[in-house]
């Protein structure tokens, strides 16, 4: 989702900017959602529109070049500029996302929301907080809990990991809260009715699902209401007429028949005030990662109306919404917020320290913690054995032994196929009784002992503590009645007896499975002893983590190993990967390896904001602008060679030369200025290049003499050309002077060291350039890391070096006019490459480059040393 604002820097005065209005909106992520039982469950709904249905929208920046009536297929792409980046690239939210995510910003920042920190007593209440089995908070949920409830910002975020004690920590603010606001004074919100369920029990407050609030709030509900209290005081009014006129025989009837209606209106604005935030008033919202930007704007619009605070908690590297979402996560990159880190659900410490590690996003933390839970066991994969069959004896073994355990899939036909062999099993085994069955969800049978997850929230439906039943609540048979309905014991984390529910057959047929696996995406917020998770290409590193944080003793990940002579739709290879078979063309048997094929895999959603600044960045981007001008420079080449075979051969003979091996050499060689002769029909392209004379150095041009100059073949190329030059400069001199203004440790050094160098300013552009192309911005020194000399960067790092050491061959060759007539040395072909400047746009090389997972660390450049005798000399 993204798009930004019509932006008033830069590019926005390039000539070539295409105005908003001229094409389509594509994959438009919009705030509409359906609720499914209000449970807080939405539907995305991506459509395609144009601009003449004016739908309001914003759009990422782009480039765009006029075409002519024939368009160059070199810089074209199905008739459109291929430096069009709104189109190619472009990806797009509605104005409402941003508006919404603009009032949320500004509610975190915002002061003047209700605090305790006027009343001093609330911290010893904190401190003298105990959860029920007498445990004090931890050091973090302590500095977490005061620094929410000493904070006046409209909006509070606590950031927590799996296993880390959100919920004690909610309880302690909650009970804080209370003692100085009284017991009404805190509100739960989540996504789901299962996840308010479980805030309710945990921190013993009146809660509700975030969907099912704003459907009595502000939506449906209230407008329902609305309606009917109109109608309600028009009657009463009525009514009142009557009595006034009723003789006394009929006032009774009318007396009762106006009770009735007021006892109605009363219920009415009882129910609206229920759904009304008050003054002073907490609202927490859990799992907030999963809430709607839109659904958490309105909360917290009527929030700040009301005078009262919000406190968002979740854990941004879990789920999210399945709307437009990302707002948790933006706090956690970009707000103030607070984080607990201390985990302690976990038994091993390793895992404590792993899971954090799994969570944190970073390619090389993820790669090293796959391999340290494979080196304790958690990782399995057999080419000789079906991952699913794995996880399965592993789960029946923990059960048999007296565990709770979970098995988790990544799909739901996987969850049916293993739910229905645990069923089997634990019949055959006498676990399960099937005397008699009652019939569930597609006409799968359980007995007494079968293990049942609810689909659908119904509120009518209770249990003995008087919790409905929810969307995700696990329960186990104890008893089947003759009319088909059961009674069960409601899984719970909680001590002591477990809930009774009873469960009608209709809702059974309609709404109800077997209960011992569940996908990723079901699995969060269960906590069982042991996990087993059949991972599979279609898991992100989310869901992964989502996986491998359910068990407390154990979490357990199996991978099938791709079969080379039965290939299928799913394997790695074709889904994930293309690199599953080794340099022998052996398939890779080591499970971890797919693993890390997850974990680098992230959906994680950032908040249009983010993506927005993202775009802008990639539009303005530096080292974008000079690979462009290298792929031009490349597409120069490339028209000319088409151009002169079109004069110098026949139909026959330029179709094989297309196809010769030797196709991209003969392009770098520039055949149309650097061959001169006959071209016979039997020449293949090795022959051209070896009559070819030695192309000659191609000087070097632009801001900091970084680029390759070109010699454009077309028109179009030409005004492209133009205007990435121009592009180049521009952003180059806006880099400038924001370093100018405000210099890292780096630029203040470059700018010392090279104060007398005689093209002083051609120095700071070039490495302006340089660490941009080579993307080092973020490098502590000036020139970062040195490239390896046949990578396709090395070719920048020497113009750089050309300019930085003062070297003068660049403008030698600039002044120096090639002659086609003088004598030329011969090529040695075989050991000659194509130019370097292009290798990354050939798939055909094979350039070697720095493998970023084998932790080599690259030389440090050796800047010149120069004094100012030396450069005056």
């Amino acid at each position: 989702m993204l798009a930004h604002p019509d932006s008033q820097g830069l590019l926005a005065q390039a000539e070539f900017v295409r105005d908003a209005g001229d094409c389509p909106i594509r994959g438009l992520r919009i705030g509409l959602s359906m609720d499914d039982e209000l449970d807080g469950t939405s539907f995305e709904f991506v459509g395609v529109f144009h601009w003449h249905e004016r739908i309001s929208f914003f759009q990422s920046p782009c480039l765009y070049y006029p075409r002519g009536d024939s368009p160059d297929n070199t810089v074209n792409l199905r008739d459109r500029s291929v430096f069009d980046h709104r189109v190619h690239s472009g990806v797009y939210t509605t104005e409402q996302v941003m508006t919404d995510e603009d009032h949320l910003i500004s509610r975190v920042t915002a002061t003047g929301a209700p605090t305790l920190s006027g009343h001093p007593d609330h911290v010893e209440v904190l401190e003298n907080w105990r959860t029920d089995d007498g445990h004090p908070l931890s050091p973090d949920q302590m500095d977490a809990s005061k620094h929410v409830l000493s904070s006046d910002a409209g909006i509070s975020a606590i950031i927590g990991p799996a296993g880390t004690g959100k919920s004690t920590t909610m309880g302690a603010i909650t009970d804080t809260w209370h003692s100085v606001h009284g017991d009404q004074s805190v509100i739960g919100l989540a996504p789901s009715a299962v996840a308010a369920g479980v805030l309710g029990d945990e921190i013993g407050v009146d809660t509700d699902n975030v969907a099912k609030w704003l459907f009595e709030s502000v939506g449906e509900g209230a407008a329902r209401r609305a309606e009917r209290v109109v109608n309600y005081e028009a009657r009463l009014a009525a009514l009142d007429g009557k009595l006034a006129d009723a003789a006394p025989r009929n006032r009774p009837k009318l007396i009762k028949q106006r009770e009735a209606l007021q006892a109605k209106l009363a219920q009415d604005y009882a129910t609206q005030a229920q759904y009304r935030f008050h003054t002073n008033q907490l609202i927490i919202i859990d799992e907030a990662s999963m809430v709607s930007t839109t659904n958490m704007a309105e909360l917290s619009r009527q929030a700040e109306a009301a005078g009262a605070k919000l406190l968002i908690v979740g854990d941004p590297a879990q789920l999210e919404a399945v709307d437009a979402g990302g707002f948790l996560g933006h706090v956690e990159r970009h707000l103030d917020h607070t984080t607990l880190n201390t985990i302690w659900r976990f038994k091993n410490e390793w895992e404590k320290a792993a899971s954090l590690k799994l969570r944190s996003g970073d390619v090389d933390n993820d790669m090293a913690v796959v391999d340290e839970y494979a080196e304790n066991g958690r990782i399995h994969g057999d080419p000789e054995a079906e991952a699913a069959d794995t996880a399965y004896t592993a789960w029946k073994t923990d059960r048999d032994a007296g565990l709770s355990s979970i098995l988790i899939a990544s799909d739901n036909e996987t969850v049916a196929e293993l739910n229905q062999r645990a069923h089997t099993e634990l019949v055959e085994s006498g676990d399960v009784d099937i005397t008699d069955q009652v019939v569930l969800r597609a006409e799968v049978h359980a007995g007494v002992g079968d293990v049942l997850l609810a689909r659908r929230n119904d509120r009518s439906i209770r249990d003995s503590s008087g919790a409905f039943v929810a969307n995700g609540t696990r329960m186990t048979i104890s008893t089947i009645r003759p009319d088909g309905s059961v009674e069960a014991h409601v899984q719970s984390d909680d001590d002591g007896a477990a809930p009774t529910i009873i469960l009608d057959a209709d809702y059974l047929a309609s709404s109800v499975e077997l209960g011992y696996a569940t996908t990723a995406h079901r699995s969060q917020g269960v906590t069982v002893d042991t996990g087993h998770a059949v991972v599979t290409p279609k898991l992100s590193r989310e869901l992964f983590y989502v996986a491998m944080t359910r068990g407390k003793r154990g979490n357990h990940a199996y991978v099938d190993i791709d079969d080379a002579e039965n290939p299928t739709p799913d394997d790695w290879r074709t889904t994930i990967t293309a690199n599953a078979l080794d340099d022998k063309g052996e398939v890779i048997d080591d499970p971890s390896y797919y693993i890390k094929a997850v974990v680098a895999r992230s959906t994680a959603e950032k908040s249009a904001h983010e993506v927005q600044d993202a775009e802008l960045g990639w539009a303005n981007d530096v080292g974008r602008i000079c690979h462009e001008l290298t792929y031009l420079n490349w597409s120069a080449k490339v028209s000319r060679t088409q151009d002169w075979l079109n004069l110098h051969s026949d139909p026959e003979q330029r179709d094989r030369l297309r196809a010769d091996e030797n196709w991209q050499r003969l392009i770098s060689v520039d055949p149309a200025q650097n061959f001169h002769g006959e071209v016979l029909p039997s020449d293949s392209a090795q022959a051209i290049i070896e009559r070819c004379e030695k192309p000659p150095e191609q000087p070097a041009t632009g801001t900091g003499d970084m680029i390759v100059a070109t010699t454009a073949a077309t028109d179009e190329q030409a005004r492209v050309w133009a205007q990435s030059m121009y592009d180049l400069q521009d952003q180059v001199a806006a880099r400038r002077a924001v370093l100018t203004k405000d210099p890292p440790a780096w630029f203040s050094t470059l700018r010392e060291q090279y104060a007398h160098h005689p093209r002083h300013d051609d120095v700071i552009d070039a490495v302006i350039v340089w660490r941009g192309v080579s993307d080092q911005t973020d490098s502590d020194t000036a020139l970062g890391a040195q490239p390896p000399k046949d990578d396709y960067l090395r070719p920048y790092w020497n113009r750089m070096q050309a300019v930085v050491t003062g070297s003068e061959l660049a403008t030698q060759q600039a002044e120096e006019e090639p002659s086609v007539a003088q004598d030329v040395d011969p090529i040695d072909w075989d050991s000659l490459s194509a130019d370097l400047d292009y290798q990354a746009l050939d798939d055909t090389s094979s350039l070697s480059t720095v493998d970023p997972s084998s932790g080599q660390q690259l030389p440090a450049p050796q800047t010149p040393s120069r004094t100012t005798t030396d450069w005056e000399r």
